[in-house]
C-alpha cells in the first residue's frame, strides 16, 4: 500500500513512515532502514530533493534499535519434533586475537555479520560471545553449526579467518581467510558479509542433503523435503522438476504451514514452459500458481523469497504494477540476498526499467562471487537492452548449456551489430535445440518458436517487443 501511494505521490512521507514503522514493529528494522534509503535515493535522483528531517530521525532511531538488539543471545528449548522441522541453527561468534586495538572493527564486523545473516530465512542465527563458543546456548545440541570469525592485525590492515563447523564434533565444513585494508574496511564489510552468506547457503545445504539422502522418506522432516525440492529446481531439468514438485507436496503434507514449499510449487508452475519448451501454459496453471504464491505470502509475509514468487505470478499474468511492488518489497526485506536482486533485475528488465535492472544485476553479481547459470541467463537480455552487446553474447554463451533458448540473445546482439549472417546461424542453432527439446507432440514451425520466445520474455513495453521483433525479422534460421 505504501509503495502504491508513493508511486502516485512521491512527496508522501507519511506513507514512508507507516511502512518503516510496520517493518520495525515486525522485528526487521534493517528492512525499514533499507526502505528509507531506497526512497531517499529515488527522491534525490528523480526530483533533486532531500527527505524531511522527521524521516531521517525515524530511520536513525530504528537503526540504533536494530544495532542494540541485532539478534537474541539464546533460543528457548523446543520439543524434539519441532526441532526436526526447524531450519538449521547457526551460532555466530566474532572475536579478535590482537586486543583492544581491533575492538572497533571487530564490533562493526560482528554487527554487520549478524544483521546480514539474520535476514535470510534459510537458517536461524544465534549470537555467541566468542568464536565457536557454545556456552551461551541453552543446552547441548542447541546449535547445528558454529560460524566463527577471528580478526588479527596484519601489517597495515586486518586479517580475518572464518570457519564453519558442524555438529558436536565440530566437523569443519568451510574455512577461508581474507584481509581488510586500513581505512577501507567499513566500505567493504557489508559486501563481505553478503558474500559469506552466499557461501553459507552452499556449505550448509549440500552436506545436509547428503545426510538426508541416507534416510528413509519417513525419517525426513518437512524442511528436508523442501530443501531437496529446492535443490532439484536449481538444475532446470524436466525430470528433476517432477521430483521437486513431489518433494514440495510431501513437505506441505508434513507441515501445512511451511511457506517456502508453497512458493516452490508456484515457481515450478511459473517455469515449466522454460524447463519444457512447448509446454502449453493454461489458465488453470496460472491460477494455481497465483494461489500457491499468495498462500506462501500469507504464511510468511517477511520472507523475501515468497514476494519474489508472487511478483513473478503477477508479471506472467500481465499485472506489472503488482509485480513491481512485490519485487521491490523483496529487495527491501533482504537487500543482502543476491538471488533476490537477480530476480528483481530480470523482472525490472521485462517491465522496462532497464537502468534499474542493470543496477540490480550488478549488485547480484557483486554479492555472489559464485553465480549459477541462471544469473547469466537473466543478465544477458539485461546487457542487451543496456547496449552492452558483447556482454549479452558472453552471458548467453555462459547459460546456453542449461537454457537452449539463450542462443537467441547471441543472435539478436549480432544482428544489432550488423552481423546478420553469424546472427542467423545462432538463431538456427537456437531453433534446432528448441525442436529437440520440444514437449508438444506436434513439431513446431518457425512461427511457433518465435512465439515461444516471446512467451519466455513477456515485455511490458511495446518498444521493447518491437525492437526484438525487428531484429528477429532480419535473421533467417534457414
Amino acid at each position: 500500500l505504501s509503495e502504491t501511494i508513493l508511486r502516485m505521490d512521491p512527496y508522501q512521507e507519511q506513507a514512508v513512515a507507516i511502512a518503516m514503522d510496520a517493518l520495525a514493529n515486525a522485528g526487521i528494522g534493517t528492512a525499514a532502514v533499507a526502505f528509507f534509503e531506497r526512497y531517499e535515493r529515488r527522491l534525490r535522483a528523480e526530483y533533486g530533493l532531500e527527505p524531511p528531517a522527521s524521516l531521517r530521525r525515524l530511520s536513525e532511531r530504528i537503526r540504533q534499535q536494530a544495532s542494540r538488539h541485532p539478534m537474541p543471545e539464546t533460543l528457548p528449548a523446543m520439543p524434539a519434533r519441532t526441532l526436526a522441522l526447524s531450519v538449521p541453527r547457526i551460532g555466530v561468534g566474532v572475536g579478535n586475537s590482537t586486543g583492544a586495538g581491533l575492538d572497533g572493527v571487530t564490533d562493526a564486523f560482528r554487527h554487520d555479520l549478524l544483521t546480514t545473516l539474520s535476514r535470510f530465512k534459510e537458517w536461524t542465527i544465534i549470537s555467541l560471545s566468542t568464536p565457536h563458543d557454545g556456552s551461551s546456548t541453552p543446552s547441548t545440541g542447541a546449535i547445528d553449526y558454529a560460524l566463527g570469525a577471528d580478526l588479527a592485525s596484519a601489517g597495515d590492515g586486518v586479517a580475518v579467518r572464518v570457519t564453519l563447523d558442524f555438529g558436536s564434533r565440530r566437523e569443519e565444513l568451510l574455512s577461508f581467510e581474507f584481509s581488510l585494508r586500513q581505512g577501507r574496511w567499513i566500505s567493504v564489510l557489508n559486501d563481505i558479509c553478503c558474500q559469506l552468506a552466499a557461501r553459507l547457503q552452499i556449505a550448509i545445504s549440500s552436506p545436509r542433503l547428503r545426510r538426508a539422502s541416507g534416510t528413509t522418506a519417513a525419517e525426513k522432516s518437512a524442511y528436508e523435503f523442501w530443501l531437496e525440492g529446492n535443490q532439484l529446481t536449481s538444475t532446470w531439468q524436466a525430470d528433476d522438476e517432477e521430483r521437486a514438485y513431489s518433494c514440495f507436496e510431501t513437505a506441505i503434507e508434513l507441515d501445512p504451514a511451511l511457506a517456502p514449499a508453497y512458493s516452490g510449487l508456484a515457481a515450478i508452475l511459473h517455469t515449466r514452459h522454460i524447463v519444457r519448451p512447448g509446454w502449453q501454459r493454461t489458465q488453470a496453471d496460472r491460477e494455481r500458481a497465483l494461489a500457491f504464491a499468495r498462500r506462501a505470502v500469507e504464511l510468511d509475509r517477511m520472507d523475501c523469497r515468497n514476494h519474489v514468487v508472487l511478483g513473478w505470478a503477477h508479471l506472467l499474468a500481465g499485472n506489472y504494477d503488482n509485480a513491481e511492488f512485490h519485487f521491490l518489497l523483496a529487495v527491501d526485506l533482504n537487500p543482502s540476498n543476491p538471488n533476490v536482486a537477480m530476480s528483481a533485475a530480470a523482472a525490472a528488465n521485462l517491465t522496462g526499467d532497464h537502468d534499474g535492472s542493470a543496477r540490480l544485476a550488478a549488485t547480484a553479481f557483486r554479492l555472489n562471487p559464485w553465480p549459477p547459470a541462471w544469473y547469466f541467463a537473466y543478465r544477458s537480455p539485461i546487457a542487451f537492452f543496456a547496449g552492452d552487446l558483447a556482454g549479452a553474447i558472453a552471458d548467453a554463451a555462459a547459460a546456453s548449456a542449461v537454457f537452449p533458448f539463450m542462443d537467441v540473445w547471441q543472435a539478436l546482439a549480432l544482428a544489432a551489430q550488423g552481423e546478420v549472417a553469424p546472427g542467423s546461424r545462432c538463431l538456427k542453432h537456437c531453433f534446432t535445440r528448441l525442436r529437440s527439446a520440444w514437449s508438444s507432440p506436434v513439431a513446431p514451425n518457425d512461427d511457433d518458436l518465435r512465439g515461444y520466445l516471446f512467451e519466455v520474455y513477456p515485455f511490458r513495453r511495446a518498444e521493447d517487443r518491437s525492437r526484438v521483433l525487428a531484429l528477429l525479422d532480419r535473421l533467417s534460421p534457414d
